[in-house]
Order: structure tokens, then C-alpha cells, then sequence
């Protein structure tokens, strides 16, 4: 039972939590701002609910994926493809941790309980996106985005511009990733009739549209500050973030994918805790 949670951890990549964590913990901080309370039990069940949520996705990602991702030489060795982590082993703890999801969300209030169930069905939609659209980076980006927008409602039971924005930015931000992340799988998508920008329409289009992308990611960022009335140190951190957004393009442009694991993990975690430190410190500061 140990070695199969240690497996399905691995499968599910748990460490990259780490991308979308901090903006949910941004949204924890923009709702203080707004003079809303906080308790530890509530942040604790925010926390808990993504956790649970992203792991339902990637789980089910991997259970649908399962017979293309044995095909694939880039994810042959990932557990179930390969066969170290059973199928019914990976069912049990993708419904464990959806569990986990509507268990917290009942914690938090009426309205994140009801909503957790339609979140489950979207969550596990996204898996078969890819097979009939291009879009299924957006829709990714979407899924994701549900993070801040969830803690947000965990805390105030409703919504506003400002979170809105905000959400988008994430949408934007992890949008851009899998496009560029995606490249990686052009000629295998192409010839197993998978939809992705790169495979209909080519990886130089891919990452020109990845680049507007992070634009637009990077004005929805400006935008919450001016909406949230945020103070200069999460502008100048939001600068950094554009400076960076930048600096991935040129790595992906003139040393094609050979670079893609710094630019999708370790860039893409730098930016989702810089713009949490600058909305924490920008937050506290004003305080």
C-alpha cells in the first residue's frame, strides 16, 4: 500500500504543486487585503482542496492517457504506462484524493461543496480535450485557474473583478507553458491523430502564440494590482515577472526543446512564487 501512494505520487508529479499552489495562496492574501478574516483552518482546508484537486486531475490524466503515454517514447516509463502502479491502484487513489476535494470544500462553506462536483467533471473533461481540440491548452489553463478562484470563494462566498482578472492571469500563464511544453509531442500527436497547436498548425506558431499569451498573462497581473490597489514592491515584482516571461521565449527560441525541463518546471515555479511574494509582501506592508 506504501510503495503504491509512493508510486502514484511520482505518477502524478506531487512535487509540481508547486506551479498553481501559490496563486491560490495569492488569493488567500488579495481576500485579507479586502479586510476579510482569516483562520489556519481555513487556509488549512484551501490547501488541502487544491492538493486534492490537482491530484484528481493528474490522476485521471494519466488513467485516460494511459495507452497513448505507452506509446510515446517521452512518457513510456511513467508508471501506469510502464506498469509499476496498477490501474486499479491509480482509480482508488484518483477517487481518494477527488474525495479529498469535496471533503474540504464541505469544510469551507455550502457554496465550495456544491461547486466541488462540477469542478470534479471539468477537471476530468480536460483529459479528453486533446482528442477533438487544439484548445485543450486553454482548457488546461482554465481548469487551473479554478485554483484562486476557489480559495477566493472559500473565504468571501462570492466574486469580484479583481479575482476574475486574476484567475485569467493563471489561465494565461499555465496556457503559455503547455504550449511550449507541448512541442516536445508534435510528430507524435500528428501521427496519432492528437489535437494540439503544435501539430496543426507548427511549433513556430506554437511559441509566437505562446509569447501573446504570456502578454496577456502579464496584463492581467498589472491589472489586479490597479484593481486590488496593490503597492509598488508587487509592480516591481510583476516587472520581474515580464523580464522572465521574456527570457523563456529566447531560451525556447535559440536552443529549440533542449531546454524545455528549465523553462516549463523551474521557471514557471520561480514565477508563481515571485508574484505570491509580491502580493504577500505588498499586502503585509500596507497593513
Amino acid at each position: 500500500m506504501i510503495f503504491s501512494a509512493i508510486r502514484f505520487s511520482k505518477m502524478i508529479k506531487l512535487g509540481h504543486t508547486l506551479f498553481a499552489l501559490p496563486f491560490a495562496l495569492s488569493a488567500i492574501m488579495l481576500a485579507y487585503s479586502e479586510g476579510k478574516s482569516l483562520t489556519l483552518e481555513i487556509c488549512l482546508y484551501i490547501i488541502l482542496a487544491f492538493v486534492g484537486a490537482r491530484a484528481f486531475a493528474m490522476g485521471f490524466n494519466r488513467i485516460a492517457d494511459r495507452k497513448f503515454d505507452a506509446k510515446n517514447p517521452r512518457t513510456k516509463n511513467r508508471e501506469l504506462a510502464a506498469g509499476n502502479i496498477s490501474l486499479i491502484a491509480s482509480i482508488f487513489y484518483t477517487f481518494l484524493f477527488g474525495t479529498l476535494l469535496v471533503f474540504s470544500a464541505f469544510m469551507l462553506n455550502t457554496l465550495c461543496f456544491y461547486l466541488s462536483f462540477p469542478a470534479l467533471i471539468f477537471l476530468a473533461f480536460y483529459s479528453y480535450t486533446k482528442r477533438f481540440t487544439s484548445l485543450a491548452h486553454y482548457v488546461l489553463g482554465f481548469a487551473i485557474a479554478m485554483a484562486p478562484l476557489g480559495a477566493w470563494i472559500a473565504i468571501t462566498s462570492s466574486m469580484n473583478l479583481g479575482i476574475i482578472i486574476f484567475s485569467l492571469a493563471l489561465l494565461f500563464h499555465i496556457s503559455g507553458f503547455d504550449l511550449l511544453y507541448s512541442l516536445q509531442d508534435e510528430k507524435f500527436d500528428k501521427a496519432n491523430n492528437l489535437f494540439s497547436i503544435p501539430s496543426k498548425f507548427g511549433g513556430r506558431f506554437a511559441k509566437k502564440l505562446s509569447l501573446i499569451t504570456f502578454a496577456f498573462a502579464l496584463i492581467c497581473l498589472f491589472a489586479t494590482g490597479f484593481l486590488f490597489d496593490l503597492n509598488f514592491i508587487y509592480f516591481l515584482g510583476i516587472s520581474i515577472v515580464g523580464f522572465i516571461y521574456f527570457s523563456e521565449h529566447i531560451i525556447i527560441k535559440f536552443s529549440s526543446l533542449r531546454h524545455i525541463k528549465l523553462v516549463f518546471f523551474n521557471m514557471n515555479a520561480c514565477i508563481s512564487l515571485l508574484i505570491f511574494i509580491a502580493i504577500t509582501l505588498s499586502v503585509l506592508i500596507e497593513c
